[in-house]
């Protein structure tokens, strides 16, 4: 999530594209004004052109909060950045 405006936006990371949009969609017809990015990666593949691509998106956004149910983590906490 960013905030932008006094909205908070989104960012969804997916691998499967179609379900990706699903989610986009559902989430805008609810909340149409929050603006949301999505990111296709797949996390099972190479770690570090997953994070490369979610960088890319990010880049310049101030990000407040990071939900990860990816079930991929370190065993300490890190910063993403």
């Amino acid at each position: 999530m960013y905030l932008k405006g006094g909205l908070v936006n989104l960012i969804l990371v997916g691998r499967n594209p179609d379900k990706l949009k699903d989610v986009f969609d559902t989430i805008k017809v609810k909340y149409g004004k929050i603006e949301i990015k999505t990111v296709v990666v797949a996390f099972s593949g190479d770690l570090d052109e997953g994070v490369k691509k979610i960088k890319e998106i990010i880049e310049g956004l101030d990000i407040g909060v990071l939900i990860n149910n990816v079930g991929v983590s370190y065993p300490y906490a890190r910063f993403f950045h």
